[in-house]
């Protein structure tokens, strides 16, 4: 590109507006491309097998809060004729403990809204409550939440509390430097606030003065109460599993079980990035009672939604477009959670297969490779190659990348599975630097490799990982979406 920096500065290059042209469209095909089932993937799309929804009548245990649209309703079943009791596009949310109310953000107003409008007009939100930073009280008689303005760039300040029965508010304590917290059954209030040195620990505010506590003290902590806010796809799949939800795989079919039962599967499709499932996104929740159970599939080649599944049938229906279920999650009712420094979290829960896997002892290769750019193979020793292995590169015990193989068992940080040419140079440009790398290689029911390769200009050009692995043990495992216990550097 030395050619540009010759040109004249002070003047507009037509040909650097071109390159700025090509690049700007380059990135818009390589994004569009990459969305699962889009009309560039380079192989078949992932579909709902034998799709046959059907029309059966629903009614759940108690009523629950919903959205269509913007319209917010409350009923024991999807009616799109039940009462609008607000209307708006809601920003956070938290149901709370009875299921009676829900708090939302609506049109810049923190409500709290009954099953019949609203009852209680908490605040005005000039900047931003995030879904951290309010919760409700164990009884669902009050909710406390944290004012805050994330546009000032500092943390938020002032923790208040608002008494559904009296409807009035009333400052609980000014100074409250905290990103989230959860309560006791006395109502102290711990928040994860930094204590320096970039740590964070955990306070209790007793309605008198805070102090911070020691790490055994968490764990003695009086039945801690916190309502999970509107949970990523991460914590969503967490909390399905111990409600044994799962996503199982066998022949490239992924199949939706709940109680060791299977309501529905879905094919493998192929796209630009990859191999993808339609119902990637493992978000679902139970209508109260357990009976109905909702998931999003928002990437099927013959629907793109959500359903409804009726667990003592099998059948399942479509619900109307622009539907929305407010689930409910909290510790009174949930209990695999743990405390730490950073708050209450979801825990993991493993599976069977998980735990032989991680068993299994790593084998190191003493002698390292050296090559001039990262790519390779990983195989069986029988030399089998071996799809969907994860390949993990550290320096200083530190991830600095990862990526996993396609079918020919083969990786590579140079020239991606993507056959789109527009992404190569891109693909290029991101080559780790000259340097020692460590690597550690995992596959479902194999021993792990670890081991060491050098990236050297003087390699030859012909230069690769070829890393073999040693059977461990048989398993049908999560195929195409490799658990956390891949990604480590040892």
């Amino acid at each position: 590109m030395e050619w540009l920096r010759d040109r004249d500065r002070t003047g507009t290059s037509l040909t650097r507006i071109a390159l700025y042209f090509i690049l700007t469209v380059a990135l818009s095909v390589e994004v569009v491309a990459a969305l699962p089932g889009s009309a560039g993937s380079n192989g078949p799309t992932s579909a709902i097998v034998d799709f046959s929804p059907t029309s059966f009548p629903v009614k759940a245990e108690t009523g629950f809060f919903y959205s269509i649209d913007k319209d917010l309703k409350y009923s024991d079943h999807l009616d799109p004729q039940a009462p609008t009791l607000v209307k708006g596009a809601i920003g956070g949310y938290l149901i709370s403990p009875d299921g009676n109310k829900i708090a939302a953000v609506v049109n810049k107003r923190l409500l709290i809204i009954g099953a019949t409008g609203v009852i209680g007009d908490v605040a005005k939100i000039n900047g931003e409550l995030g879904y951290r930073n309010f919760q409700w009280s164990a009884d669902s008689k009050a909710l406390y939440f944290n004012v805050t303005n994330r546009r000032s760039n500092g943390p938020p300040g002032e923790l208040w509390k608002y008494d559904v029965g009296s409807k009035s508010a009333s400052l609980v304590v000014k100074s409250f430097p905290a990103w989230s917290f959860f309560l006791d059954q006395k109502s102290n209030v711990y928040s994860a606030e930094s204590i320096g040195n970039g740590d964070v620990g955990i306070k209790m505010f007793d309605g008198h003065a805070s102090r911070l506590l020691k790490a055994g003290e968490l764990q003695a902590i009086d039945r801690p109460f916190y309502s999970f806010p509107a949970p990523s796809d991460s914590d969503s799949k967490k909390a399905l599993a111990w409600l044994n939800v799962r996503l199982d795989h066998k022949n490239d079919l992924e199949h939706l079980v709940i109680n060791d039962r299977t309501y529905l599967s879905v094919t493998l499709g192929k796209g630009w990035d990859g191999y993808y499932y339609c119902s990637r996104h493992m978000k679902g929740v139970f209508l109260p009672g357990n009976k109905y159970f909702a998931m999003e599939l928002p990437y099927c080649d013959n629907y793109n939604g959500w359903l409804l599944f009726d667990l003592d049938s099998g059948r399942y229906q479509t619900i109307p477009p622009k539907t929305f279920i407010f689930g409910t999650l909290n510790t009174a009712t949930f209990d695999h959670f743990r405390v730490d420094d950073n708050g209450i979290e979801i825990l993991r829960k493993t599976s069977e297969w998980e735990i032989r896997q991680a068993a299994l002892k790593a084998i190191e290769i003493s002698a390292p490779f050296v090559v001039r750019e990262v790519n390779g193979t990983i195989s069986s020793t029988t030399g089998q190659p071996l799809g969907n292995g994860s390949f993990t590169m550290c320096r200083n015990n530190v991830i600095s990348s990862g990526t996993t193989t396609g079918d020919d068992g083969k990786f590579s940080f140079t020239m991606p599975r993507n056959p789109n040419p527009v992404s190569w140079p891109f693909a290029r440009a991101m080559q780790p630097p000259p340097g020692t790398y460590g690597f550690k290689v995992v596959r479902a029911g194999y021993h792990p490799a670890i081991g060491t390769f050098v990236i050297s200009p003087d390699a030859t050009k012909t230069s690769a990982l070829d890393i073999r692995l040693e059977f461990g043990f048989d398993v049908e495992a999560d195929a195409y979406h490799w658990p956390e216990i891949g990604r480590t550097c040892r």
